[in-house]
């Protein structure tokens, strides 16, 4: 039976984060969300960020929603929506011209000035700390429950999480050692630990061959060489952009590579890049069907 939806994260830990109602300690301090002054619930959203937009429309459905920014993909519900711009490249008067009552963003979205002058307009913005193991994604839902004044929904949601999670196969992968790439960039870049695909793997019950960096790393071929991952993971998206597997056994980079040689590459939805959300135990378990059957 598995305990461990991700990274450190025990199934008294996760049952307990959940049975608490998400109570999550951020840089800002405290946050427990039923605690504190009631505050009017949105009419008007505008979510940043392809996670956050997709726990969002799984909380409140796409009615209230009236923009979300490019990265949001998913759910097709929310396709013709109004788009702010790019996550980290948003203009105060396109967010303002949607009338917004609230914006729930990813951590990252910005600049930081942009939101500083979307605040000044007396517009509530709630950013949420990365979620990058399953104690994360369920403490963000919880949280987008409060701010969406959804809690009830965000209970249910969080329930069903927990429940996936805690069903995912843990170390029927065999623990093999997997390394995602970032490529198609101009520098290739490693997921370490503390990112959201480093979450993915654990949760997939392998390990991350890069786990002893923190975030995202450029890497080089001789960088690369003493990793020796026994898969190299990929978005689908670059795997398609460089030609499939025959273009990365031909990139310098991954020439020393036996995982590539021998074609033991998987893909993820790049989309699944950004964050965790609610497709995430269903990705995990993907995943770890499809290490399962990489021989040995």
């Amino acid at each position: 039976m598995a305990v461990s939806a991700g990274r450190g994260l025990s199934r008294r830990h996760l049952l307990g984060l959940l049975a608490a109602g998400g109570v999550v300690f951020t840089g800002g301090g405290l946050f427990t969300p039923r605690a504190g002054a009631a505050v009017p619930v949105p009419q008007r959203v505008v979510t940043l960020g392809g996670p956050v937009s997709e726990i969002a429309e799984a909380l409140i459905g796409p009615a209230r929603i009236v923009g979300v920014d490019t990265t949001t993909t998913t759910p097709a519900t929310l396709a013709d929506k109004p788009r702010t711009g790019y996550l980290r490249q948003l203009a105060a008067e396109g967010v303002l011209s949607l009338r917004p009552d609230l914006i729930l963003a990813q951590h990252d979205a910005g600049p930081p000035e942009v939101l500083a002058q979307v605040r000044a307009a007396g517009v509530r913005v709630e950013q949420l700390p990365p979620a990058v193991d399953g104690t994360g994604l369920i403490a963000t839902i919880h949280r987008c429950g409060a701010a969406l004044g959804a809690t009830a929904a965000a209970d249910a949601l969080a329930a069903r999480m927990t429940a996936d999670l805690l069903a995912l196969p843990g170390s029927g992968t065999g623990g093999r050692s997997v390394l995602f790439l970032l490529i198609g960039h101009s520098t290739p870049m490693a997921a370490g630990g503390q990112t959201p695909i480093d979450g993915l793997i654990s949760m997939a019950g392998a390990r991350n061959a890069f786990a002893g960096q923190t975030g995202w790393k450029p890497v080089s071929a001789e960088a690369l060489l003493p990793l020796n991952p026994d898969v190299l993971l990929v978005s689908d998206q670059a795997l398609k952009q460089t030609g499939g597997i025959a273009g990365l056994q031909a990139m310098p980079l991954l020439a020393g590579s036996a995982a590539v040689r021998r074609g033991r590459v998987l893909t993820v939805e790049a989309s699944l890049l950004q964050g965790l959300g609610p497709r995430t135990p269903a990705a995990a378990r993907d995943l770890a069907d499809r290490l399962a059957e990489i021989p040995a």
